[in-house]
């Protein structure tokens, strides 16, 4: 009997111990996995494709930052002919885009010409369970339970972009390839959707904070970009792109807390930047009729929201601040903008 249980032990024990000695190892790496320098090696290439940005012939230039509802909400055309200074707008949001992708395009860009940067904000950009949407590097930002849970419920594969991303850090075997003959976009970046209206149903949890909890290193990188702009003395704004009143109200009644939870880790990072915006701006002005679904502005929307935009962020940028609550209306108040020139 006790020659079967040892033979049996060594049957569970041997496949699974690499894996036990590889978890080990990941966890007494965490620290030097996530430090910038090593980091940064996931996202050179990101910053290669936005490059055509130092080819713009212009010493002004704002850059709209964040995820997809930034790259498909506004119109850099638009806010151009908007423009009364002579600056430029170009977009470097893509969809599933996040601070710590951000942070790493803007450091590898040449920054003398710009001037402002705006940063949109979704609040489930910042919870682990988006890392799926994410470079796979960030699968080594979960503990091995988390992988286990995740591993059941959304990614059957998360344990081999894990794995592989450890070594790419392990042996330093990233690689980038740099573009030639780089063209600027059309419309500077901006994206816009006409696809029809979908129904606003079937929502599953975006968050999902009990079993994976936030991003810490996602809130980390959004002070990184603020601090970035303070060195070298670009504007920092942020704000709250709109959503249809379907998810406004859910948003509302489902994750009060959530929200909450949201807004301190933003305020106990340090932002110290101005929040304009709301998430409901536009649920008196069309709603519906301007977005694709729930959460994306479709052709109509993103000229509309352009304008708004504009508006808010040359002639009202006054009225607020970091405290700035995104479902009532604000009481008009000062900030002191430290990145202002």
């Amino acid at each position: 009997m006790n020659r079967f249980i040892k033979k049996t032990s060594i049957l569970i024990i041997v496949p699974i111990l690499p894996f036990i000695l590889l978890e080990l190892f990941i966890y007494s790496q965490r620290g030097n996995i996530f430090e910038e320098i090593a980091l940064e090696q996931s996202y050179l290439k990101d910053a290669d494709n936005y490059k055509w940005i130092e080819l713009l012939d212009n010493d002004s230039v704002n850059i709209l930052a964040g995820s997809s509802s930034v790259r498909y909400g506004l119109s850099c055309k638009e806010l151009n002919s908007l423009s009364t200074n002579n600056s430029i707008y170009a977009n470097l949001a893509m969809d599933a885009r996040g601070p710590i992708q951000t942070y790493f395009i803007l450091k590898n860009l040449k920054l003398g010409s710009i001037r402002k940067i705006y940063f949109g904000l979704d609040p489930w950009i910042y919870a682990k369970r988006y890392y799926k949407h994410r470079n796979s590097y960030l699968y080594l930002d979960f503990n091995i339970l988390e992988c286990l849970q995740y591993f059941k419920e959304h990614d059957k594969s998360i344990f081999k972009k894990r794995y592989k991303a450890f070594f790419k850090f392990v042996f330093n075997s990233f690689q980038t390839k740099h573009k030639e003959n780089l063209i600027i976009p059309d419309n500077y970046g901006s994206v816009a959707l006409h696809r029809t209206a979908v129904n606003f149903d079937n929502l599953s949890d975006w968050f999902q904070l009990e079993k994976y909890g936030w991003s810490n290193l996602q809130f980390e990188y959004l002070k990184k970009i603020e601090s970035l702009c303070k060195k070298n003395k670009i504007e920092f704004y942020l704000f709250i792109p709109p959503k249809r009143s379907d998810y406004t109200q859910y948003y509302k009644n489902s994750y009060a807390e959530l929200h909450k939870a949201y807004k301190t880790k933003i305020a106990e990072i340090g932002i110290e930047s101005p929040i304009f915006s709301k998430f409901d701006i536009l649920d008196n002005q069309g709603d519906s009729t301007l977005f694709a679904e729930a959460f994306h502005l479709n052709k109509k929307g993103q000229i509309k929201f352009s304008k708004i935009f504009h508006n808010l962020s040359v002639k009202q940028m006054d009225k607020y601040s970091i405290d700035y609550n995104w479902f009532e209306k604000h009481k008009a108040r000062t900030h002191n903008n430290v990145y202002s020139k």
